[in-house]
């Protein structure tokens, strides 16, 4: 992941502002592994890009998104990376790379979807059937 990569997630959200394989948070909390869950099981989406250290402002009545940065950018990585490998019923394993943005450290996490046997990624302190986020549901209602 290079920084023209992650200026270019920034354009793409700041001209769709939605987009399936992108997110972006301004800091670490439940919606990051939320997401990291989600973008584990979506069927054929192939994974997704989390920007963290990323915050949403309003820029002419439009949402504009923009590098506010992450302190001690490696310290917030192994943070990551350790609840990734614990919090879920199977370790998840994203990529994770320091980008510098404007002088901001941006954290880019990219997440592979996990192979079909190994679906579904839940979070461990939860049932499967409440566990996982509706990426989940929607892929299990598939089934029946």
């Amino acid at each position: 992941m290079t920084e023209e990569d992650v200026r270019q997630f920034l354009s793409e959200l700041n001209n769709t502002d939605e987009h399936p394989r992108l997110e972006a948070k301004k800091g670490v909390g439940k919606s990051l592994y939320e997401t990291i869950c989600a973008f584990s099981n979506e069927p054929a989406l192939g994974g997704g890009v989390i920007l963290v250290g990323v915050e949403i402002g309003e820029e002419e009545m439009f949402d504009h998104y923009s590098a506010c940065g992450v302190s001690s950018p490696d310290r917030l990585s192994q943070e990551i990376a350790t609840a990734c490998a614990s919090t879920f019923n199977r370790p998840v394993r994203p990529q994770i790379t320091p980008v510098s943005i404007d002088g901001n450290i941006v954290l880019a996490v990219e997440v592979d979807e996990i192979h079909s046997g190994g679906k579904p990624i839940y979070f461990k302190k939860k049932r499967s059937s409440g566990g996982s986020v509706a990426a989940y549901r929607h892929d299990r209602s598939a089934l029946h």
